[in-house]
């Protein structure tokens, strides 16, 4: 019986072609109803109900499958000759009646394969009528072997297959099936494009001239374009116009396949769908091919015009037609270039044997020079394809280079075309390039790759000289007048390969000596075509000490889907090898087979035998499924399994390290109160675990009940109660048992709940201790007893608490810092909240606001100072208020606010944030006061109060709360501050890089940023500490940003002759600060808000030489408690520093004017008379510190 006779299709048979059959003699039954079917037997129901009496099928047998197909049509049925099986020439009466019964017993199939081909359809037959649809399946063998039976695929022939109408592809095995159809249904506006060209001039031989630009436009869902008709209008005969086409205005591509010509009513139809997305617009350009010759119609105005346009599906049109472009002017008299195409250098000779898998093959080459009237540019071109070959599947990576540099990849339009897009390429008068197209070859046995060009215009070449773009003429070898107008040679494709390699589905591993048992693995990637097996030789290498001939029986090829599809055979003796002679068939793809033995519990294997099997791919039997040719495998070498191990069933159980001794409290549920690890990786099969018996112990074990095993996480059956006394087992007989699989472990925990507890007993459970825990298991293949290998362990010790415990603290607190007036936002404490043995739930947090108590200021701080205080964790706010007189607020918080899960890693940090008051300048507690020092805080241990989420305790006293702290730093409120930057050796800020030279020389610089939210910032005082290395150094003075002068010169005091060092105090206050001198009496510099001044140290140095230096830094302030710093902080109280700057308090001095005084005159009005002067401290960028970053300017 013939492949064709085994593998057809079954399909509807509608009422028109039942009467198509002149009556119902025609399915006379060829038997009774009680027949024996065989394969490829044509049944029927006759008893059916309707029209399903007249459905006939073919039959296909595959091992113990039984499938049906549904012939489509009379035409169908009859095109099949192998349906005559009783020679009569009629295959009518070979149709066998059927009960319902038998029909019921075959699958319907309605997977199919044209016949030498590969690709698989999926069929759908219209219902009551001869028609369908066919889907390709284009999915790897991986995706379509778990949900599609390769078995049940038919074989069909062309005029089957051409019964059905192509459908979209398939990707997804799962998706509905049919595919939903196309939809066309939404609104399509039509309108001549802003751009549509102006109207100008056509000349001879000038291809894809455009006419009219159109845009469709899409709306309230897709519309696809069913065709569309294009006329010539204006005062000009068809015959100037060799051609038409529709160009897609997106990717300049021809939308029609061939050009169309003018018919005797000067119209055009074209086709082709156009597809436009809903909400998208499609420009189209109508253009056209101009004639060799425009002589006997120059001066012709020809224009084009879209004089209708169908819509599929439901959707509507929305414009007036025609549409009509501007006219062009015939042009007889311009001669514009020209381009030659003809075969190119790089051709191959034709060829049979390209085989699968061939990569980078030139299938094609071709030449273009261009002629001697202007230069041209190649930008375009569109590759047919005339053979049998499909370019979507048997041709992949398909590329385009200019001589052998690849300039595009292909885009694949159709099984015939594919084209290629790349950047101009210029040739200039008569020059020639040479092109290939190049392709791999993927699949496609038996078929054939003819490539060429359709059509002249099929290649885009365009003058520089005219702009143009150029019918191309062909001249050469392959060449035609007709289409195509370029053909390269024939190449046929030979037959498939096949590659076999180890897989690792089935890894190195434990086997049992019980049936079944895989011992290894193998892929076989089929390119090409499919191939039939007929003859594999496998050999078995164990190190046994047992007649392997006795030891292994039964050993079989199993493939993805279970099936067997060579054996069970056993092994040839005194051979130690398996002569598999079944012939099966490896689909196109990837596709994995699995050796499966048993092993004979007499055949004296061992704990520890190991065993594997390997098999040479060269020397199997295969023959192409399409080319029926002798296929030789790869490698020529053999290819072994992964080793497996013959291991007993084994079982073995310890403890897991959690969890650990440790507090449980009254209520939790479903608390872990031990854990075991169930380890079978030493097994040689699966074990099944039928019972667990657990032993508690201690006086907290008898209240806790609902007892319940967990397996890897899952809930096992039954719940047992608590245990009546103590020490006692509970034991577990699993409705379900538990499958520990070999080689890997289970986490097995035991489960209660705490009904009630006694403050501070203990519990334990665990196995095997003297309760007489144990665990019943089998294994899983060979139903063998397994005496598991337990390591005896009471379990964690538990101990019982009324509730849990909280402990607060804070966690990476702000330092002390200045705040401005009006700001948000600002971070005043991150208080850190742990809960230990139960989550806890927040109830209530008291915030406590009070005054900094530092030293630094005079001034207290208060409620007033602040406008809002908000509570944060993480990003999401708690909550928020204002702080009263009292100075504190509480904020009760809901159940469901915020949840503290127990454990360390689990703790929430509440971040306190507060809104700073503005400032009067004239009046304290206004609402602010400036200088003023505050802290914010939870109020001590009674400031926070959480509940239990298991005891409902409130936790409370310092037995269960921790308060280690949640007060934040002291924090200064003032209406602005300064930013100081320091010089680095990588932003100097205008000091020097050296003492080479001498003279006078920056020797430091600084600057100072007012901040831009507050106000001006006043400097009055600066003062820098100089440590010299073998130079003098004499009249130092600063400079501002301008280069004035903002500090007369003099000398350093030497502070220390013996280091040197010297120190520098600059106060710019009458009459030494002269920066203004239309000012005489102004006293400190300011620097505006959001605005920086820098500024320049010099000094005069002499005597430097090689490896001199000066070392140089600002110095800063730390805290201080005089009076000068907070009550009577004029600038003139800072007296002027000497030396010992640790105990200074005016080494820098500054002020942010919030009394706004003015800086001009020496009266009582202005700034430096008003007690808003600070030090150093504070300040970003001075450290904290007296001694800043040093400055180093070497020789």
């Amino acid at each position: 019986m013939s492949k064709k006779l085994q593998k057809p299709i079954s399909i509807l048979t509608s009422v028109t072609t039942t009467l198509w059959l002149s009556g119902l003699a025609m399915l006379a039954p060829m038997s009774a109803l009680a027949v024996d079917v065989v394969d490829g037997d044509l049944i029927r129901n006759p008893s059916a109900a309707g029209m399903a009496q007249f459905d006939i099928y073919i039959v296909k047998l595959a091992g113990a499958k039984k499938f049906k197909r549904l012939i489509l049509s009379p035409h169908v049925f009859e095109s099949y000759k192998h349906f005559d099986k009783n020679g009569d020439g009629n295959n009518w009466n070979d149709v066998m009646d059927v009960s319902q019964a038998v029909m019921d017993g075959y699958v319907t199939s309605d997977l199919v394969r044209e016949i030498s081909t590969d690709p698989v359809y999926r069929l759908h037959a219209e219902e009551g009528a001869d028609t369908g649809s066919k889907y390709w399946l284009n999915m790897t063998a991986e995706t379509f072997t778990p949900v599609f039976d390769a078995e049940s695929i038919y074989t069909i022939n062309g005029t089957d297959s051409a019964g059905y109408t192509a459908g979209a592809n398939v990707t997804d095995p799962n998706a509905a099936f049919p595919p939903s159809a196309e939809t066309s249904e939404g609104t399509l506006t039509v309108a001549l494009a802003a751009d549509t060209p102006a109207a100008g001039s056509t000349v001879p031989n000038a291809a894809r001239v455009p006419f009219t630009k159109i845009n469709l436009t899409a709306s309230n869902g897709d519309v696809t374009v069913d065709s569309l008709t294009v006329k010539r209008v204006g005062l000009a005969q068809d015959a100037a116009l060799a051609g038409l086409d529709v160009i897609d205005g997106d990717t300049n591509l021809s939308i029609n396949e061939t050009a169309k010509t003018l018919n005797s009513v000067h119209e055009a139809t074209f086709n082709d769908d156009i597809k436009v997305a809903n909400g998208t617009t499609k420009p189209i350009i109508l253009s056209a091919n101009m004639a060799a010759s425009l002589t006997n119609y120059a001066g012709e105005t020809p224009a084009l015009s879209l004089t209708s346009i169908t819509l599929k599906g439901t959707a509507a049109l929305n414009g007036t037609l025609p549409i009509t472009g501007n006219a062009m002017t015939n042009n007889s008299t311009i001669t514009i270039g020209s381009a030659t195409v003809g075969p190119g250098a790089y051709q191959n000779a034709t060829s049979s044997s390209i085989q699968v898998g061939k990569q980078d093959y030139t299938f094609m080459s071709f030449q273009v020079q261009a002629g001697s009237t202007e230069k041209v540019e190649f930008s375009q071109v569109k590759i047919y394809q005339q053979g049998s070959a499909s370019l979507s599947t048997d041709l992949k990576n398909m590329e385009l280079l200019a001589e052998t540099t690849k300039i595009a990849d292909g885009v694949v339009k159709s099984n015939q075309y594919v084209t290629f897009n790349f950047d101009k390429i210029t040739l200039d008068k008569g020059q020639i390039k040479q092109f290939q197209v190049r392709a791999d070859v993927e699949s496609g046995s038996a078929r054939t790759v003819d490539l060429g060009i359709y059509r002249t215009t099929d290649l885009l070449v365009k003058g520089v000289t005219y702009n143009y773009n150029i019918t191309p003429t062909y001249s050469g070898a392959g060449t035609s007048s007709g289409n195509p107008v370029l053909s390269d040679r024939e190449f046929t494709i030979s037959n498939g390969t096949v590659e076999v390699q180890r897989s690792n589905e089935i890894t190195a591993t434990n086997i049992a000596v019980a049936n079944n048992q895989y011992l290894g693995a193998f892929k076989f990637t089929v390119k090409g075509e499919s191939v039939d097996v007929s003859a594999l030789t496998l050999t078995i290498t164990s190190s046994t000490s047992g007649n392997i001939e006795d030891a292994l029986t039964g050993v079989e090829l199993v493939d993805p889907n279970g099936n067997v599809v060579a054996g069970p055979t056993d092994i040839t003796n005194n051979a130690v090898t398996v002569a598999w002679t079944d012939t099966f068939t490896a689909p196109i793809g990837d596709t994995v087979y699995k050796v499966r033995a048993d092993l004979a519990t007499n055949g004296g294997w061992s704990t520890n035998d190991t065993i594997y099997v390997k098999f040479t791919p060269s020397a199997m039997t295969i023959r192409g499924g399409v080319t029926s040719n002798t296929i030789t495998a790869t490698p020529s070498s053999s290819v072994s399994g992964n080793t497996q191990t013959v291991k007993a069933a084994a079982l073995t159980v310890t403890r897991n390290t959690l969890p650990a001794d440790g507090n449980i409290i009254v209520n939790q549920q479903a608390v872990t109160l031990t854990s075991w690890n169930f380890d079978a990786s030493n097994s040689g099969e699966d074990i099944r675990i039928t019972q667990i018996a657990f032993a508690g112990r201690g006086q907290s074990a008898t209240n806790t009940g609902s007892l319940t095993v967990y397996a890897d996480g899952v809930q096992q059956s039954p719940i047992n109660d608590a245990i009546s006394t103590q020490p006692n087992t509970s034991t577990f007989s699993l409705e379900t048992p538990i499958i520990v699989k070999k080689g890997t472990s289970a986490k097995i925990e035991l489960k209660g709940n705490k009904t009630t507890v006694a403050s501070d007993a203990t519990e334990n459970w665990g196995m095997a201790d003297s309760a007489g825990a144990n665990v019943t298991a089998y294994g899983l293949s060979t139903s063998n007893a397994v005496t598991e290998t337990l390591t005896p362990d009471h379990g964690p010790t538990l101990t019982n608490k009324v509730n849990g415990t909280l402990t607060i603290e804070t966690s990476n607190n702000p330092s002390s810092a200045i705040l401005l007036a009006g700001s948000t936002g600002n971070v005043f404490s991150n208080v850190k909240l742990t809960a230990q043995d139960e989550d806890l739930r927040l109830d209530q947090l008291r915030v406590l606001l009070a005054d900094g108590g530092y030293a630094f200021s005079g001034l207290t701080g208060e409620y007033r100072d602040v406008t809002n205080v908000a509570l944060y964790v993480g990003t999401t706010k708690l909550g928020n208020a204002s702080i009263p007189s009292t100075g504190e607020y509480t904020f009760n918080f809901d159940a469901d606010t915020l949840t503290i899960l127990k454990g360390t890693g689990n703790a929430k940090t509440v971040t306190i944030k507060a809104d700073m008051s503005t400032i009067d300048p004239n009046t304290d507690n206004a609402p602010g006061t400036n200088s003023a020092d505050l802290k914010i805080g939870f109020g001590g241990a009674n400031g926070v109060k959480t509940t239990g989420k298991s005891s409902n305790t409130e936790i409370s006293t310092t037995t269960y709360e921790t308060y280690n702290n949640s007060t934040s730093s002291a924090m200064v409120l003032r209406s602005s501050k300064p930013t100081v930057a320091l010089p680095t050796a990588s932003a100097r800020l205008g000091a020097a890089s050296s003492l080479a030279g001498g003279g006078n020389i920056g020797l430091y610089a600084f600057k100072v940023t007012a901040d831009a939210s507050g106000g001006d910032v006043l400097l009055y005082r600066t003062t820098f500490v100089f440590a010299t290395t073998g130079v003098d150094l004499a009249s130092v003075l600063i400079k501002d940003q301008n280069g004035s002068t903002i500090k007369a010169a003099v000398n350093p005091t030497v502070a220390n002759p013996a280091s040197p060092q010297y120190y520098y105090t600059a106060t710019f206050d009458n009459p030494d600060f002269t920066v203004d001198t239309t000012v005489p009496s102004t006293e400190a510099i300011k620097v505006p808000a959001g605005e920086s001044r820098t500024f320049t140290v010099y000094g005069t140095v002499t005597n430097a030489s090689t490896g001199d230096a000066i070392s140089t830094f600002l110095v800063g302030d730390t805290a201080s408690t005089s009076n000068e710093v907070n009550t009577s902080n004029y600038a003139t109280q800072f007296g002027t520093p000497d030396y010992n700057f640790a105990s200074e308090v005016g080494n820098f001095v500054w002020s942010d004017n919030y009394k706004q005084k003015n800086i001009e005159g020496t009266g009582g009005n202005n700034a430096t008379t008003a007690n808003q002067w600070y030090n150093g401290h504070l300040v970003p960028g001075l450290e904290n510190a007296v001694s800043t970053t040093v400055y180093v300017v070497g020789y």
